[in-house]
């Protein structure tokens, strides 16, 4: 059911993103259409996944105001990401067990796992069933009851429901919705996954980018959080990335 699951929304990411060039002919100002899809994915980039996914759900950084996991969510969701619960439990046993056989989402096991989280789930953790999932997120199902019941196939339907709307409102929202998902994606696997050195004998070698953390995301500093950062820690000096006044002034309570 989950492969066919799979199946179904891969189907239909194709189909979207094989309609944009299609639909590229009608619209003269691509190259204006892409850099503001760039320069507005790097915010909600920032927000939703960085903050709102990593920090707050997978390492409960901070205490965040009400409205704040559920923007974060709503805005994951619509950049193609998969549920918060299926995230941060990835994410925790990628801490405990990184660049291991028992990594659920490390580029030792395929890069399209950073690219594609929805597709190819548990890469490397072939144990990584429900009950370990649940498991390690028993926390976010007391903190966040409802967002916990929001499953993967809920997610997806939300982010297709939307860009129908937006196709309905208009091609260029509907073209433009895409390449904002695109980029993201882009952004997401590229910091995540091409700064991984892979030894002969085993070990992982991770490259900071700080020009990257600095001016795209914070994710492209990302050795010592690997390196350093438990399950549940984010305290380590990467931490200290641009979005961090922005917490403490408007995401904090």
């Amino acid at each position: 059911m989950q492969k066919f699951s799979n199946i179904v929304k891969l189907s239909i990411i194709v189909l979207m993103y094989i309609s944009v060039p299609v639909l590229l002919f009608t619209y003269d100002d691509f190259l204006l259409l892409l850099v503001g899809a760039f320069l507005i994915s790097i915010p909600i980039n920032a927000f939703a996944f960085s903050t709102v996914y990593h920090k707050l759900f997978a390492h409960r950084t901070f205490s965040p105001k009400t409205w704040v996991p559920y923007i974060g969510t709503l805005l994951a969701v619509l950049i193609m990401l998969p549920s918060p619960r299926t995230f941060l439990s990835q994410h925790r046993l990628h801490h405990k067990f990184s660049d291991t056989e028992y990594d659920p989402h490390s580029p030792k096991f395929g890069k399209l796992s950073t690219f594609f989280p929805y597709f190819f789930k548990s890469t490397g953790n072939k144990n990584c069933n429900e009950n370990i999932r649940k498991n390690v997120s028993k926390d976010f199902a007391k903190d966040y009851p409802v967002l916990n019941q929001l499953s993967d196939n809920a997610a997806f339907l939300i982010f297709t429901m939307f860009n129908i709307g937006l196709l309905l409102l208009g091609v260029d929202f509907f073209i433009f919705s895409m390449l904002v998902c695109l980029v993201n994606l882009i952004l997401h696997g590229y910091a995540n996954t091409f700064f991984h050195e892979f030894q002969r004998n085993g070990e992982v070698t991770i490259i900071n980018k700080p020009m990257g953390a600095k001016f795209i995301s914070p994710e492209f500093n990302h050795a010592r959080h690997h390196e350093l950062a438990s399950s549940y820690d984010f305290s380590t000096p990467d931490a200290k990335d641009w979005m961090v006044p922005i917490i403490e002034r408007f995401l904090k309570k």
